[in-house]
């Protein structure tokens, strides 16, 4: 639409959806909500590469928003009031997932040597129930849950 025949400036939003701790690209449902009451809220889905294409209102302030099973929802501003009419927006909204990968080495308290084999035990605090740890070699991996507290 030329310019001239336009009710709004507008700025287009180019943007990928990640894993936080991966960066691999997400398939989500993603909103941006304007401040301005009247204007109805954009909603995309963004398809397996993650990518997000919007066109926003300038002069607006966003609340962009996306849920997924496994991942904190997003909750991230976006303020457009300093924003040029027609200029390209790169953004990239990182989703973070509730159970984290933990790495970590196992040391002899004496030594301070790494032990090349140890046997390592995680309880969760709160029902002490025992998390699964693989070894490879030296290093210990288990995945735990975003704000539970472990022994």
């Amino acid at each position: 639409i030329p310019d001239k025949f336009r009710k709004y400036k507008l700025v287009n939003l180019d943007g990928k959806l990640i894993d936080a701790v991966t960066k691999k690209p997400l398939s989500a449902r993603v909103t941006a909500k304007s401040s301005n009451a009247r204007e109805r809220p954009t909603v995309v889905t963004t398809p397996a590469d993650g990518a997000i294409a919007m066109v926003l209102r300038v002069g607006n302030k966003y609340q962009f928003g996306a849920a997924l099973p496994g991942y904190l929802p997003l909750n991230q501003p976006l303020d457009l009031a300093t924003a040029k009419e027609g200029e390209n927006l790169e953004k990239t909204f990182e989703l973070v997932p509730t159970k984290l990968p933990f790495e970590f080495e196992a040391y002899d308290k004496v030594s301070k040597v790494v032990l090349k084999e140890p046997k390592v035990k995680i309880i969760e605090a709160e029902t002490k129930t025992p998390v699964e740890v693989t070894m490879d070699g030296a290093k210990a991996v288990a995945v735990l849950d975003l704000g539970k507290t472990y022994r």
